[in-house]
């Protein structure tokens, strides 16, 4: 299993199922990652997704979106797994209830999910 990620701080804690970075804001990163301009939205980097997709907004630990993975896929109920810092977002849910709205935006994806019979999981 692998994921997207999107990330506002940089740099990341590796992971081996990170399959695509998109870094906002990122000035000196690899070349392999896709750098999208600073104050950019979540959704520009969700919009460029292939698969799940991790939004990161701090530090995470040492397999950090394996253990998001492995919760998400415990169920197909699940629609997101949230984790300090990082939560992880179906594909096919984003696919069916789009991206993100401005405001309250987990949130509102949740609730959303929630009205397709979906759940949110967090993780402590």
């Amino acid at each position: 299993m692998k994921a997207d990620v999107v990330v506002k701080s940089w740099p990341l804690t590796r992971d081996p199922a990170i399959a695509r970075v998109i870094a906002i804001g990122a000035v000196e990163a690899p070349l392999d990652v896709i750098v999208l301009p600073e104050g950019s939205s979540w959704n520009r980097g969700i919009l460029l997704r292939e698969r799940d997709v991790a939004l990161v907004d701090g530090p995470v630990g040492d397999g950090w979106l394996t253990g998001l993975l492995q919760a998400m896929y415990a169920s197909d109920r699940i629609a997101s797994v949230s984790a300090t810092n990082a939560v992880l977002l179906r594909h096919w849910v984003l696919n069916v209830i789009g991206a993100l709205d401005a405001t309250d935006a987990l949130a509102e994806w949740q609730a959303r999910a929630q009205r397709l019979g979906l759940v949110s999981r967090r993780l402590s």
